[in-house]
């Protein structure tokens, strides 16, 4: 839900700067940089609107399903039993890297729904959880 909201509040700021500039401009003395700024904002906007955009298509594309000890994914193969882990890592910007015998690789926004779930159940069924969390109940 959250590139939902950054989709839809970017491209509501993005198209309101742009109106303003395009259509209502400034008549104060410093009118022209303020439109230059109000320009270079809704770009930016805009652009964080594409980029959240562009996360949700592929968040769609990769077609994560999660049932039990088992994963399927686009490009997996089949299924993939989350016992058969190699490594785990986690970057600066936000994923956590999966690696599963035979070479699979899957990658995990962190930022997605339920991805801290599903994190947190391969690092408890391959015994990686933290001593001061809790099991499966």
């Amino acid at each position: 839900m959250g590139y939902w909201v950054a989709l839809l509040l970017s491209l509501a700021l993005s198209v309101l700067i742009a109106w303003v500039w395009a259509f209502v401009g400034s008549s104060r003395v410093d009118g022209a940089f303020q439109m230059r700024v109000a320009w270079w904002l809704a770009l930016i906007f805009g652009c964080g609107a594409a980029f959240a955009g562009q996360r949700i298509f592929r968040l769609y594309r990769q077609a994560l399903r999660w049932r039990g000890d088992v994963l399927t994914w686009n490009g997996s193969g089949g299924h993939v039993a989350m016992r058969s882990l190699v490594s785990l890592q986690t970057s600066v910007f936000g994923f956590a890297q999966a690696r599963f015998a035979g070479g699979r690789s899957l990658s995990v926004d962190l930022a997605a729904a339920g991805s801290s779930d599903l994190i947190e159940k391969i690092e408890d069924v391959n015994g990686l959880a933290p001593a001061d969390r809790p099991g499966e109940h």
